[in-house]
């Protein structure tokens, strides 16, 4: 174009001129080079690629400064064509001012850039310095469960290096009964991924050894910078092992090791459900006469040395595969798991009174029991673990009130107590209607200071002939009748009414909560949230200062009951688990449901100031309570000395007979009168805080 433009100005152009060939090549060259363009792989710009420099960007442009310097020599020289030396500067000036300023645009945007891909390097560092230093160990693995990158971690936990893992599938790594619950939770991811799965597996050290695992699964597939999912490794042998140890310690008893009575009722109806026709069980429960009194005079640690020989006794006697608990201070209980004749009950009871006949020698002395027996067998297809103990319980009350050392076995003879049964069940339908039933409340206190934090509501029943009944007379039997759901709807309607009214009464109050116990019938209606909603907008009662108290027979089963406390605790109502430590299943509720107080069981605390054990496992619920944020309550305060000993293991809350007995609704209003007010808190006037010590 240059020499195009010189020869036009100088008049010298003509056709057929060499000229022509360069414009020919110059075609040429541009079509080769888009033909070329085509085969060449696309370059990409990556983040610690230099950017051009400002003559790098400037040189396409020196053509046209050539180009307009000519033109100058040209007007110098001599040119005749004025016209087209100015328009040719005018159009050259443009295109450099153009250019110019495309070129400082460009160098603007390229230091941009350069400072963007910077801290996308910072990032990177520091996501890859938090990865390789995390205290969990975290995997990268394609949508089969291929590893394609591993965190330095796995070489401190599993012995592993990053690399010789790549491209094996994780799931190698895994117990082989665990395999299918990782690849289930692949799954899952798979089809949820915006919610992590989180799954407990054992990992194989390389050294062979098993760890217990807490594996969280996230989906970042979709994900344009992992395409992965992430895999969130922790090492839970602590907290595993701990849990194992309260698991055991909540199914057994401490002072004989053996099976307690929520574990042997659980045993009964495993064994109901593995018998076959012409095949039954039979339970029998057993007393140790007048075993007080041995106690008394062997003492408190001699007396438990000799329970445990009992046991060890009468595991000796059963047969393989019976079972033997210890549901009682002085009761044991033994599961025949098969029964094929009528008379392997008697026969094994006599064969525990002939063994029982030896001595038992305790620290230097000899010691004679006589054991007093009941015996239930299975009768009907429906009968439950809970109604063969019963039963057995019936029969050795018979036995008892016949005299020692004898054996009764159930039958026709107990169907009186059974029609009273039936009348106290008659009794019990109409009791609400008849205004039989009040609530008495026990105080809950803040161990540190005695301040008063809540109440505990006891129904009792004033029946018209037999007097005050025993809740552990009819709360069961209203449980099994189903009356426990109308009973409870009411109790929760009264207690929120009268809790109310103390708040009005006393605005220093107005944080104090109100505890109701729900049942396992009672959890599973499906008008429990409905019930609770009721009872709280009737008496005009915040749900923040209610609390279920789930007790010990109120098993979790089922989604939907879990489901029902969920939704009563976004509604504001705290969840409590009574009898921390009695059976298995509070466990189970502390990783399925938000808790908010756990209470130590008063069989604990009765016995922590002489049983060092059981002021073990007291200190484990304490501390495990408060690591995981929870109120710490405890049941059955009932001596000074138990006081003391909650105080020094920083149990926060109690309530007993020491700090004050259930009282009726004026009661309360008095107790309340009689409290002094410090810091905003109703502190009871009764409460010493030189008892602490």
């Amino acid at each position: 174009d240059s020499a195009f433009a010189y020869l036009t100005t100088a008049q010298s152009y003509g056709p057929a001129q060499l000229i022509d060939t360069g414009w020919i090549a110059g075609y040429l060259l541009i079509g080769l080079g888009a033909f070329f363009a085509t085969l060449a792989p696309k370059s990409s710009l990556k983040a610690d690629d230099e950017p051009p420099g400002r003559w790098s960007l400037a040189l396409p442009y020196v053509p046209v400064a050539i180009a307009a310097t000519v033109t100058v020599v040209w007007n110098v020289s001599g040119s005749p064509d004025l016209f087209l030396f100015w328009g040719m500067m005018g159009v050259a000036g443009l295109v450099l001012l153009r250019q110019f300023i495309v070129l400082w645009d460009n160098l603007a945007l390229n230091q941009k850039l350069e400072a963007q891909a910077a801290a996308l390097r910072d990032t990177e560092t520091n996501f890859r310095s938090l990865v390789q230093n995390s205290g969990d160990v975290v995997v990268l693995a394609d949508a089969a469960g291929t590893m394609r990158f591993l965190s330095t971690s796995i070489d401190r936990f599993f012995a592993y290096s990053p690399t010789e893992l790549v491209g094996q599938p994780f799931a190698e790594l895994l117990h082989p009964t665990d395999k299918p619950v990782f690849e289930g939770g692949v799954q899952k991811a798979l089809t949820a991924s915006a919610h992590p799965i989180t799954l407990s597996c054992r990992v194989r050290h390389k050294l062979g050894s098993w760890t217990h695992c807490e594996i969280t699964i996230t989906n970042m597939l979709h994900q344009s910078t992992l395409q992965a999912l992430v895999l969130n490794i922790r090492d839970v042998t602590d907290r595993k092992e701990m849990e194992e140890r309260l698991a055991h310690v909540a199914a057994h008893d401490p002072v004989t090791s053996l099976p307690n009575r929520m574990t042997f009722r659980t045993e009964a109806d495993a064994a109901l459900e593995r018998s076959q026709p012409g095949r039954g069980i039979a339970v029998l429960a057993l007393d140790i006469d007048d075993f007080k009194v041995v106690n008394d005079a062997l003492g408190q640690r001699a007396g438990d040395d000799l329970l445990g020989m009992i046991g060890g006794r009468l595991s000796k006697i059963v047969r393989p595969g019976d079972v033997v608990a210890r549901i009682g201070a002085d009761e044991f209980a033994v599961l025949m798991a098969t029964v094929v004749h009528e008379d392997q009950p008697v026969r094994l009871t006599e064969r525990i009174f002939e063994h029982f006949r030896a001595p038992f020698r305790v620290e230097e002395r000899e010691v004679v029991l006589r054991l007093s027996a009941g015996i239930a067998v299975q009768a009907r297809p429906e009968d439950t673990g809970e109604t063969l103990m019963r039963n057995a319980d019936i029969a050795l009350n018979a036995a008892k009130s016949a005299g020692k050392g004898r054996w009764v076995q159930y039958g026709p003879e107990q169907h009186a107590s059974v029609s009273d049964r039936m009348e106290l069940e008659v009794d019990l339908a109409h009791a609400l209607e008849r205004r039989q039933l009040v609530l008495h409340y026990q105080p809950a206190v803040r161990l540190a200071d005695g301040a008063i934090v809540g109440f505990e509501a006891f129904v009792r029943w004033s029946h018209p002939r037999r007097g005050m009944v025993s809740p552990a007379d009819f709360i069961p039997l209203a449980d099994e009748t189903g009356l426990i759901v109308p009973l409870q709807r009411w109790v929760l309607g009264q207690a929120c009414a009268d809790g109310r009214q103390w708040q009005l009464g006393y605005p220093v109050a107005s944080g104090l909560t109100m505890s109701v116990n729900v049942s396992q019938r009672g959890l599973a209606h499906p008008d429990l949230v409905a019930d609770v909603t009721q009872a709280c907008v009737a008496a005009r009662f915040d749900p923040l200062h209610l609390v279920l108290e789930l007790t010990q027979g109120a098993t979790l089963k089922g989604k939907e009951t879990i489901d029902r406390l969920i939704e009563l605790h976004q509604r504001g109502v705290k969840l409590a688990l009574d009898d921390f430590g009695a059976d298995s299943a509070p466990l189970s509720a502390l990783r399925d449901l938000p808790v908010d107080i756990v209470k130590l069981d008063q069989s604990f605390v009765a016995r922590m100031t002489s049983s060092p054990t059981d002021a073990t496992v007291a200190r484990a619920v304490i501390d495990l309570g408060n690591t995981l944020g929870m109120m710490t309550m405890a049941d059955g305060i009932e001596r000074a000395e138990q006081l003391v000993a909650l105080q020094r293991i920083g149990c926060t809350a109690g309530q007993g007979y020491y700090l004050s007995r259930p009282l009726p609704a004026s009661g309360i209003e008095r107790l309340l009168g009689d409290c002094t007010e410090e810091a905003g808190v109703l502190r009871l006037a009764s409460f010493k805080l030189e008892r602490a010590g």
